[in-house]
């Protein structure tokens, strides 16, 4: 069974423990943490894609625009 940390006290938790974690963003290089990722669903989509939460609202918006 995967372990899809939904916060970075998760995140750290299982690593601690040995998960089989993401744990770097494939985008800009840096660790995940709760500077670059920032809510559950930024935290499930670090497992999912690699990418940090910033650098997937930065593609989203290069892509179809800021919304504000």
């Amino acid at each position: 069974m995967a372990i899809i940390p939904r916060s970075y006290k998760e995140f750290k938790w299982a690593k601690a423990y040995g998960a089989n974690l993401i744990t770097s963003c494939n985008n800009c290089s840096m660790d995940f943490s709760d500077e670059n990722t920032h809510t559950p669903e930024g935290w499930i989509n670090t497992q999912q894609t690699g990418i940090c939460e910033d650098c997937h609202e930065d593609f989203l918006d290069n892509m179809y625009g800021d919304p504000t």
